[in-house]
């Protein structure tokens, strides 16, 4: 669904990373929850920033393993799963991104919203294992994630 609304403000919609023809150089590439999931990381952020202009940035989010939700949840901090081969904290972003000769620019937390009902399940999910259905209720302003921008 969003690859149509993206064709309506852009000719370039790619599929997968491996679309992007060879010469395209971007300014700015941008991976919101993405990195998490890639595991052969180092080569993948190579590849990226090799398609970046020479004042081009990387923009991502990323889940934060130091998160204080993550202390809280221990083991069943939803985001430790085999779908995130890799989870990061300021340590380990900092790390990557400089064996790669890439300057860190920052490295700052957003607020993610959430609907309350959605919480409260979650909660009842992780503490008693029993799935239920809340009503949504309002939005909620709970988590921060890490942003990392880096510059090529």
């Amino acid at each position: 669904k969003m690859h149509d609304l993206i064709k309506n403000v852009s000719h370039s919609v790619y599929n997968d990373i491996s679309e992007v023809p060879e010469n395209d150089k971007f300014d700015l590439i941008i991976c919101i929850h993405v990195l998490d999931h890639i595991p052969n990381i180092s080569e993948y952020i190579i590849k990226i920033s090799n398609m970046l202009n020479k004042k081009g940035y990387i923009f991502g989010v990323v889940h934060d393993e130091s998160s204080w939700l993550a202390k809280i949840l221990g083991k069943r901090w939803p985001a430790y799963c085999l779908q995130h081969p890799h989870l990061f904290n300021p340590k380990t972003i900092e790390n990557l991104f400089s064996k790669i000769n890439l300057e860190k620019i920052s490295v700052y937390k957003t607020i993610n919203s959430f609907k309350i009902g959605y919480l409260i399940s979650q909660l009842i999910l992780a503490i008693f294992k029993k799935n239920i259905k809340c009503p949504e209720l309002f939005n909620v302003n709970l988590i921060k994630e890490k942003v990392d921008i880096i510059k090529a």
